[in-house]
């Protein structure tokens, strides 16, 4: 699933405090941007189920996979693999 040229988003978090605000939005939109600056494709990342797997899905990447139960914390997870450079990002 990673290749040479991939960087693994490995976490974004906003404070249940400021959810919400676009904030989680404004991060993953620069992750992409540095990315690409950096002559990276894709980005893999794995997002809880819920409004931040819904934000990720919005960019319409590749499934890579389920994880339930995720490292035993009782929440489901997904794993995306985005590839950069073949859209705008809608935020």
């Amino acid at each position: 699933l990673i290749g040479d040229r991939d960087l693994h988003g490995d976490l974004i978090a906003v404070d249940r405090n400021f959810q919400n605000r676009g904030i989680g939005k404004k991060l993953l939109d620069l992750m992409m941007k540095e990315a690409a600056k950096r002559n990276y494709e894709n980005i893999t990342m794995h997002a809880k189920k819920g409004p931040s797997s819904r934000m990720v899905e919005r960019l319409s990447p590749q499934f890579a996979g389920d994880c339930p139960n995720f490292f035993g914390t009782g929440d489901d997870y997904v794993f995306y693999k985005l590839r950069l450079g073949t859209f705008k990002t809608p935020f």
